[in-house]
């Protein structure tokens, strides 16, 4: 189980939700799960594909400091296909797909406008 802790330069510390990692290497955590992210770089607008296994699951974008800056549900889905339209400043962001039985998807997109 792991979390994200984000401290600033005043001592105040934040933390995530927990979650887990079912995978063990790099190439398995990002990108190597089933889970695609298209176009990237892209300028803010993308697209999602991977199976949900006939679950519902939450799409989540975090900054690379941690911080949850895009959060969806995602119906109930077999295969998916869904575009993504954010508003996020340009830079390198976290994509994390969690279905209900906590399977988690992770990714890396990069936004340049």
């Amino acid at each position: 189980t792991y979390y994200i802790e984000v401290s600033d330069t005043n001592g105040c510390v934040s933390f995530s939700g927990t979650f887990t990692l079912n995978d063990v290497g790099i190439n398995e955590a990002i990108g190597g799960n089933g889970m695609t992210l298209y176009p990237n770089p892209n300028n803010g607008e993308f697209v999602l594909e991977t199976d949900l296994l006939g679950q519902s699951a939450t799409l989540e974008i975090f900054s690379v400091s941690g911080q949850l800056v895009h959060r969806e549900s995602l119906a109930e889905s077999g295969l998916l296909r869904k575009e993504i339209k954010t508003s996020l400043e340009d830079g390198s962001y976290f994509v994390r797909v969690t279905l209900t039985d906590e399977t988690v998807k992770l990714g890396r997109i990069i936004i340049s406008h």
